[in-house]
């Protein structure tokens, strides 16, 4: 695990509203964490030293992105996001968006 609900709550988000509910944020921040790890090839995974908060910001904010994906997909209202996916595969790192 890169962050926990805490850290996204506290220092990621700095007293925003919670993007998702925290029952929810260790499924998508592990999904998070298997893409930082295939982009770093494994080498940060377990070694606190080089988990910065810039790493864990990264977790955050894409455990952020697939959950809204996921919003979007399902059709679910009150997602914050308008439009419909025109392109998503997270092997391939590419998200967008159109509204």
């Amino acid at each position: 695990m890169y962050a926990d609900y805490e850290y996204y709550k506290d220092l990621y988000l700095l007293g925003r509203e919670p993007v998702i509910p925290e029952e929810e944020f260790p499924f998508w921040e592990k999904q998070a964490g298997l893409e930082l790890d295939r982009q770093t090839f494994g080498r940060i995974r377990g070694k606190d030293n080089l988990i910065t908060e810039a790493v864990k910001d990264c977790a955050c904010g894409l455990a952020e992105l697939y959950y809204r994906v996921k919003q979007v997909q399902e059709g679910m209202p009150g997602s914050g996001l308008a439009g419909v996916i025109t392109s998503y595969h997270p092997m391939g790192r590419h998200y967008r968006l159109e509204g």
